[in-house]
C-alpha cells in the first residue's frame, strides 16, 4: 500500500479537548518494530507507539497473548494540549470503544494520518471486516516471512512515501509539453485547417452537424462550433499557449488546466486527420488526470500508474496479437529504425547494428511492455524496476525517432513509479540538476474533505477502472465492446478521458516516400520540398521532436495507400495549384512560388538507407506514378 502525500494531510489544530491515543506493540517483533517506523511519521504526535512488554501491566482488561497476538489502539484522555485534528475521534471511529485491535486499530491509525477510506470499508461492510481481520491473524502468525517480503518490495526502512516533488515536476513538465504542442499546432493550423487550407474547418463543422443533427455538441464537443474563421482557429492555439504558461509558473492551475483541455479537444477534434494520433487523446487523458491530482493527490498519482500500465501493456499486447511475423520472430526492429515515419540522424547508425542486437532489442521491447507493466501496480521496489525500464526504452525510442512529444510524455509518466526521496537522490547525482535535489515545492494543502469528497472521488476511480478495463478487455480480446455499455464508452471516449491504446502494431517493411511535382510544360518537373521527412538523398535526417510535422506524418501514411483512399491529398494537389500560400507554409521549399503549377503529379519512390561507404543519407529508386497529372480543371 502506497503512502499518502504531505497534500493528504489534514491540518492539525491545538485543543484542549481533543483525544489522544497510544499503540501497544510486540517491541521484540521486527516487523512490528518496522510498521511502526511508517506509522509514527505518519501519524506525527497524536499517537504514542509503546512495547506492550513496557505498558501491558496499565491495562487490567489485556493479557500478554492479546498484545502478542494484534497490536492494541487505546484511547486515553491526556495528556493535552497535544495537537491533533479537531474531527479525529470522529473520523477514526473509536466511538465508545477504548481500545480496538487487529485490523480495526490499522485502519484506523490509517484514518489519523490522512486515510479515512479503509476504515470507512471496515466500519461499513462486514464481509471486508471480516477477510481484512482473517488475514491480518494470517500476517501475525508469519510475520518473519512477511517481514522479509516487506524488505525485498518496501527497502529496509518503510517511511511515509512523499510525491510533491515527483507531481511539481510532472506538472511543469507536461506545461511544457502542452505549450510545445500548442506552438506547432499554431504554426500549422492555418495550412491544415484554416480557410485556404488543406481540409478547411469552416467545410468540416458544417458537415458533422448534419450527420449528428441536435446532438452535434455532445457528439463533438468543440469550441469551433462558436467559430470556424482562421483568427479564432489561431485564438484557441494561443490560448492554449498562454494557459500552459500560467500552469507552468504555478498560476491558477485548476483553471489553467481546464482551459488546455478543452482548446485541446477542440484541435484534436476539430484538425480531423491531422490529429488522428494516439499521442493526442493521451495528452487530453493527462490533462484530465492532473486535474484529479489537483484535487485527489493519491487518486492522480494511481491513476498515472494505471495509466502508464495500460498504454505499456496494450503497447506489447497489440504486437503480439497482430500476427506480424517480424515481431514473433525477433526482426522487427532490422526494419524499423529506416521506415519509421520520421527517423533522426541517430536512426542512420542504429540500422548498422548486428542483427543480433537488434533481436535482442525486440526482446527487451516485450518484456519492457508485457511484463514489467505489471510491477508497475506494486510496492516501492519492483515499481522502480518498472519505471527505469520504461524509462531506458523511450530514451532509446526518442533518440532514434521523431515522435513529437509522445516519449517525452510517457517518460514524465514515468515519475509516478517513484517517489521523492528516490528522486531526489538521482537528481542530486546529476551536476546539471543538483539545485532540484534540494528543491522543496510548496505543497498543496487540501483537507481530506467531508464524505461527499471521498464519494466523489470513488466514483471518479470507480468510473475511469471501469471504462478503461472495457477497452483493455476489448483490445486484448480482440471483440467488440457489448451494445449495453457501447454508447457510456463513446461518450467519455469522445472526451477522450479514457482512451485505448497501441502503437507500432505492425512493422512496415519498406519505406515508400511520395515525391510531389509540378511543371507547367509536362516535360520538366521540379519538387516541392517537405520540411522533414526524406526527400533529397544528401540531407540528413533532421530531429525536430517534440514538435510535430502534421503533413509530413500523413505523407508518409500517404505512400502506404493510393491517392483514391487519401482525399486530403486530393485536396492538397488542389491547393498547390491553386498556388495557396497558407499551404505553401508547410513546405519547405516551393518552386511555383510566384505563379502555380500548370500540372501536378506525385512519383513513388523506394527509399533505404545508405552504407557507410556511400554518399549521403538516403538512395532510392523509382517504383512509378502515385497521381497522374492534374490540372486545375480536374477539380471542377
Amino acid at each position: 500500500m502506497a503512502a499518502p502525500t504531505k497534500t493528504e494531510t489534514t491540518d492539525k489544530t491545538e485543543s484542549q479537548e481533543d483525544p489522544h491515543f497510544r499503540l501497544l506493540y510486540d517491541g521484540d517483533c521486527g516487523f512490528c518494530k518496522y510498521s511502526v517506523d511508517y506509522c509514527s511519521e505518519l501519524t506525527s504526535v497524536q499517537v504514542d507507539y509503546i512495547p506492550y512488554q513496557q505498558a501491558v501491566e496499565d491495562y487490567p482488561t489485556l493479557s500478554v497473548e492479546d498484545c502478542q497476538r494484534a497490536i492494541q489502539l487505546i484511547k486515553v484522555d491526556g495528556p493535552v494540549g497535544i495537537p491533533v485534528g479537531k474531527n479525529v475521534g470522529k473520523d477514526v471511529g473509536i466511538g465508545g470503544n477504548e481500545i480496538v485491535s487487529g485490523a480495526q486499530a490499522a485502519f484506523q491509525l490509517l484514518a489519523l494520518g490522512g486515510r479515512p477510506t479503509m476504515l470507512f470499508l471496515y466500519c461499513h461492510l462486514s464481509i471486508y471486516a471480516w477477510f481484512t481481520e482473517l488475514v491480518y491473524g494470517w500476517v501475525s502468525r508469519h510475520r518473519g516471512l512477511v517481514y522479509r517480503i516487506c524488505k525485498i518490495l518496501l527497502g529496509s526502512v518503510l517511511r511515509p512515501l512523499q510525491y510533491d516533488l515527483v507531481s511539481w515536476l510532472f506538472t511543469r513538465g507536461f506545461a511544457i509539453l502542452c505549450g510545445v504542442s500548442f506552438l506547432s499546432f499554431y504554426f500549422q493550423a492555418r495550412g491544415l485547417v484554416g480557410a485556404n487550407g488543406i481540409l478547411p474547418l469552416d467545410e468540416y463543422m458544417p458537415r458533422l452537424m448534419e450527420v449528428y443533427g441536435d446532438e452535434y455538441w455532445w457528439r463533438s464537443p468543440s469550441l469551433f462550433w462558436l467559430d470556424t474563421s482562421d483568427r479564432f482557429i489561431l485564438f484557441v492555439c494561443g490560448t492554449g499557449i498562454v494557459f500552459s504558461a500560467l500552469l507552468f509558473f504555478n498560476l491558477s492551475n485548476t483553471i489553467s488546466l481546464a482551459t488546455i483541455y478543452i482548446c485541446y479537444l477542440s484541435i484534436t477534434g476539430g484538425f480531423q486527420i491531422f490529429t488522428s494520433f494516439q499521442w493526442d487523446v493521451m495528452l487530453l487523458e493527462c490533462c484530465f488526470l492532473v486535474l484529479i491530482l489537483q484535487r485527489w493527490p493519491l487518486l492522480g498519482i494511481w491513476l498515472m500508474r494505471w495509466l502508464l500500465f495500460r498504454f505499456m501493456l496494450l503497447g506489447g499486447a497489440v504486437k503480439m496479437l497482430s500476427g506480424d511475423p517480424s515481431w514473433l520472430d525477433g526482426t522487427a526492429l532490422t526494419y524499423h529504425f529506416e521506415t519509421q515515419p520520421l527517423p533522426t540522424v541517430f536512426a542512420w547508425y542504429a540500422d548498422k547494428l548486428p542483427v543480433w542486437l537488434l533481436k535482442t532489442g525486440v526482446s527487451f521491447t516485450f518484456l519492457v511492455e508485457l511484463i514489467l507493466p505489471i510491477l508497475l501496480l506494486l510496492p516501492k521496489k519492483p515499481r522502480c524496476v518498472a519505471g527505469l525500464s520504461v524509462l531506458l526504452l523511450q530514451l532509446i525510442i526518442l533518440i532514434t525517432g521523431n515522435y513529437n512529444f509522445f516519449n517525452l510524455l510517457t517518460m514524465l509518466l514515468c515519475l509516478f513509479a517513484f517517489d521523492d526521496q528516490q528522486l531526489r537522490r538521482w537528481l542530486g547525482k546529476i551536476k546539471i540538476l543538483k539545485a532540484l535535489s534540494s528543491f522543496e515545492p510548496k505543497p498543496v494543502r487540501i483537507s481530506v474533505g467531508g464524505w461527499p469528497t471521498r464519494i466523489a472521488g470513488s466514483t471518479l476511480l470507480i468510473g475511469i477502472l471501469s471504462f478503461s478495463g472495457v477497452l483493455l478487455y476489448s483490445t486484448l480480446s480482440q471483440s467488440a465492446i457489448p451494445r449495453s455499455i457501447s454508447n457510456k464508452v463513446m461518450f467519455v471516449r469522445q472526451l477522450h478521458i479514457v482512451n485505448s491504446y497501441g502503437p507500432f502494431a505492425v512493422m512496415t517493411k519498406r519505406r515508400l516516400e511520395i515525391e510531389i511535382q509540378g511543371s507547367n510544360d509536362g516535360v520538366t518537373w521540379q519538387t516541392y520540398e517537405f520540411k522533414h521527412k526524406p526527400g533529397q538523398l544528401d540531407r540528413m535526417p533532421t530531429w525536430v521532436a517534440p514538435h510535430q510535422p502534421r503533413l509530413d506524418w500523413h505523407m508518409w501514411f500517404a505512400a502506404l495507400g493510393d491517392i483514391n483512399n487519401n482525399i486530403w491529398l486530393q485536396k492538397l494537389i488542389h491547393r498547390l495549384l491553386q498556388g495557396t500560400p497558407e499551404v505553401h507554409g508547410l513546405f519547405k521549399t516551393v518552386p511555383f512560388i510566384d505563379r502555380p503549377p500548370k500540372m501536378i503529379r506525385s512519383q513513388l519512390y523506394h527509399y533505404q538507407f545508405t552504407d557507410f561507404d556511400e554518399n549521403g543519407w538516403w538512395r532510392r529508386e523509382l517504383i512509378g506514378s502515385y497521381s497522374r497529372p492534374a490540372t486545375l480543371e480536374d477539380f471542377y
